[in-house]
């Protein structure tokens, strides 16, 4: 089978070369045909004609397997927001109906999405993926959220650094570095309590 993926009405249609007379297809293999679509419930024509004179419509349901946990929860996933962008931005988009949120968020990252024609947006995955690192590696004894930490939220930031340094300070406290090449920055965990998840940082250029 060749494949063809068009959209008609809200309809996804696909032709292809078929040789109904030897074989039944049971299943279509659409190399990142899905990443076009939107999650939810969507209608697909499949036809072996260019006018789908002759076709079937299967009604079927698009769903993110592997979607970051801080994502599945829209309220809060725009609440996450708020380690890089301004409250007055963030309470706006609260401010409407619910029913609403999916799509306002869909809106935010579209920006700063480098593939526009496709539903999948791979900064706004790697936003929540950061949220959910934070969260497991950085959460403290004291069960402060890991992403609402020094660590967690430079993390959520830039990213995972390019080099790690630990080491101690004269007044013998653990001390983790962390450097980012590409924006020049370094920045400094102190661990004042002896658990470097509560550790206080300061930023050096």
């Amino acid at each position: 089978m060749v494949p063809l993926a068009t959209t008609t009405g809200g309809i996804q249609r696909i032709k292809g070369v078929f040789n109904i007379l030897t074989i039944v297809i049971q299943f279509f293999i659409l190399d990142d045909f899905d990443k076009k679509l939107a999650e939810g419930p969507i209608k697909i024509q499949v036809s072996n004609f260019s006018d789908f004179s002759n076709s079937r419509t299967y009604t079927i349901k698009i769903k993110w397997f592997n979607k970051p946990v801080s994502l599945r929860n829209t309220e809060q996933a725009i609440k996450y927001l708020k380690y890089i962008e301004r409250k007055s931005v963030i309470n706006d988009m609260l401010d409407h109906d619910s029913f609403q949120y999916a799509k306002l968020l869909q809106k935010y990252w579209k920006k700063f999405d480098p593939t526009p024609n496709t539903a999948y947006n791979p900064i706004m995955k790697e936003y929540y993926e950061r949220i959910d690192y934070s969260m497991q590696h950085f959460t403290p004894i004291s069960r402060k959220s890991g992403a609402n930490t020094d660590r967690g939220k430079i993390y959520i930031k830039y990213g995972k650094p390019n080099e790690i340094k630990r080491t101690s300070n004269t007044y013998g406290q653990v001390t983790e570095i962390w450097f980012y090449k590409k924006v020049k920055k370094k920045f400094v965990f102190i661990d004042k309590y002896g658990k470097i998840g509560r550790a206080s940082w300061r930023e050096r250029v």
